[in-house]
């Protein structure tokens, strides 16, 4: 299997074929790990000087498994790009869950035959359980969001009643006609060479976003369009500049490149504008 991840080390179909299999694979180590320790609590309730029946072959499958679930966890990183602090964590008290598990499977050989070697086993099974609990509660915080098991009990209040549209004649005192326009070539491509295309545009796209090209820039990614002309309030590629999660706030808060007050204004106004992109126009890798 090794062996497989390493010749999919670049974005391919292979890379994201396993990386999808992370969140199936990773409930394995979480329930084996969980149930070898409880049988180990219980033989320490119990006072018994010796592991039980079913702890090493549970010990073994948790290990393999968490062995599997960071391999395919490091495919899904390399095909979808994910990066962010909730994410950093994630990986990390994952492959520290994964390093526990691989030493409980170690010291559970001699664990028949060495007071040690049992003790040790039983310790790591405990450090491992909370780890893998960690490693899941915030996989789910990636998907569903913050605090994602608790915010059942405190719902967002209904969104309020959309106000009907004000259908209005354009005139020649419009705002938005008195407004010098936007020029994409000198105001909105150095944005996005400068702070999107390492992400959007090179070799590991991050949410299947490009913009390369005005085609492949409309057609959006996987959350959807990014760019909906005239609608700047609904446009990802607007609305990320200035996110107040640093998750979602793009370019990543890490990057020096950072957009100023103006050039986020100059992108609203431009999507306010139509968000023309001159046809032929394309960024080069």
């Amino acid at each position: 299997m090794m062996h497989l991840l390493i010749a999919a080390a670049e974005k391919s179909p292979m890379t994201g074929l396993f990386g999808k299999l992370h969140p199936g694979v990773v409930h394995f180590p979480i329930a084996l790990l969980a149930v070898a320790a409880l049988f180990e609590v219980l033989q320490i309730l119990k006072k018994r000087p010796e592991p039980a029946g079913g702890t090493l072959p549970l010990v073994g499958l948790a290990a393999l498994s968490a062995v599997a679930a960071s391999l395919f966890g490091w495919a899904l990183e390399i095909y979808d790009g994910v990066e962010g602090d909730t994410f950093a964590l994630h990986k990390w008290v994952g492959i520290g869950a994964t390093a526990v598990a691989v030493s409980a499977a170690l010291l559970a050989f001699k664990a028949r035959t060495s007071r040690g070697a049992l003790t040790g086993m039983r310790l790591m099974l405990l450090v491992g359980s909370a780890l893998v609990l960690g490693t899941g509660y915030l996989g789910g915080e990636l998907v569903f969001g913050k605090n994602h098991i608790f915010a059942v009990f405190h719902p967002k209040p209904p969104a309020p009643p959309a106000t009907p549209a004000i259908v209005r004649p354009v005139s020649k005192e419009d705002p938005l006609l008195n407004v010098a326009k936007v020029s994409f070539e000198k105001e909105i491509a150095p944005i996005i060479k400068d702070m999107c295309f390492k992400c959007h545009g090179g070799e590991k796209v991050k949410g299947k976003f490009k913009m390369n090209t005005k085609a492949l820039a409309m057609e959006g990614g996987e959350s959807g369009k990014a760019i909906l002309p005239g609608k700047p309030a609904l446009s990802k590629f607007y609305t990320s500049l200035m996110d107040p999660d640093e998750d979602l706030l793009m370019p990543p808060p890490k990057e020096k490149a950072r957009p100023t007050k103006e050039q986020i204004e100059r992108v609203k106004l431009w999507i306010e504008q139509g968000a023309e992109w001159p046809d032929g126009f394309e960024f080069k890798k």
